[in-house]
C-alpha cells in the first residue's frame, strides 16, 4: 500500500509538475509573445519615429536647397544689376564727356566769334571814321577847284567874246584838276577801305 501509495504520489506529483510545466511553458510563451510584441511594437514606433525624422530632415533638405536656389538667384540677379548699372554709368559718363567736349567746342566757337565780331566792328568803326575824315578833307580839297570852275563860269557869261577862248582854257584847266582830285580821292578811300577790310 504504501508503495502503490508513493507511486501515486509520485504519478500525482509528476502530473502536477506537468501540469504546472505546461502551464508555466504557456506563460512563458505568452510573456515572450508579449515581449516580441512590445518589442515589434517598440521597433514599429522607432520606424514611425524615424519615418517623421527622415520626413523632417527631407523637408528641411528641401527647404535649405530652396534657400540656397533663391540665395544663388538673388546673388545672380544682384551682380546682373550692378552689371547693368555699371556700364550705363559708363555710357553716362562717356555722354557727359562728349557733352562737355562739345560745350568746350562751343565755347571756343563763340569766343573766336565774339573776338571777330569785335574785330569787324573794330574795323567798321575805323573805316567809318576813316570815311567821315576823307568826306570832310577831299569836300575841302575838291571845293577850291570846283569855287574857281564855277567863278570862271560865270566870268565868261559876263566877259567879252575876245576873253572867251581864255576862260574856256581856265575852265578846263580847273575841271581837270577837279577830276584828278576826284580819281585820287577815290584811289585813296578804295585802298584804305582795302587794308581795313574785315577778313573772314
Amino acid at each position: 500500500d504504501y508503495f502503490n501509495a508513493h507511486n501515486e504520489l509520485f504519478q500525482a506529483t509528476s502530473y502536477k509538475d506537468s501540469i504546472f510545466n505546461e502551464q508555466k511553458v504557456s506563460i512563458i510563451n505568452q510573456f515572450k509573445y508579449d515581449e516580441i510584441s512590445r518589442q515589434n511594437k517598440i521597433l514599429k514606433d522607432e520606424n514611425n519615429l524615424q519615418s517623421q525624422l527622415i520626413a523632417e530632415q527631407q523637408k528641411i533638405s528641401n527647404a535649405i536647397i530652396l534657400i540656397c536656389f533663391l540665395l544663388v538667384l538673388s546673388l545672380f540677379l544682384i551682380y546682373r544689376v550692378l552689371r547693368i548699372r555699371s556700364k550705363n554709368n559708363k555710357r553716362l559718363s562717356k555722354k557727359k564727356e562728349q557733352i562737355e567736349y562739345q560745350n568746350k567746342l562751343i565755347e571756343d566757337a563763340n569766343m573766336a566769334l565774339e573776338y571777330q565780331v569785335e574785330e569787324r566792328t573794330t574795323r567798321l568803326k575805323k573805316s567809318n571814321e576813316r570815311l567821315i575824315e576823307y568826306s570832310l578833307f577831299n569836300s575841302h580839297k575838291i571845293r577850291g577847284p570846283l569855287a574857281r570852275l564855277l567863278g570862271l563860269t560865270y566870268l565868261s557869261t559876263i566877259s567879252e567874246k575876245e576873253e572867251l577862248p581864255n576862260y574856256i582854257e581856265l575852265i578846263n584847266n580847273s575841271a581837270k584838276e577837279l577830276d584828278a582830285m576826284i580819281k585820287e580821292a577815290g584811289n585813296d578811300l578804295s585802298e584804305d577801305i582795302q587794308s581795313n577790310e574785315p577778313i573772314d
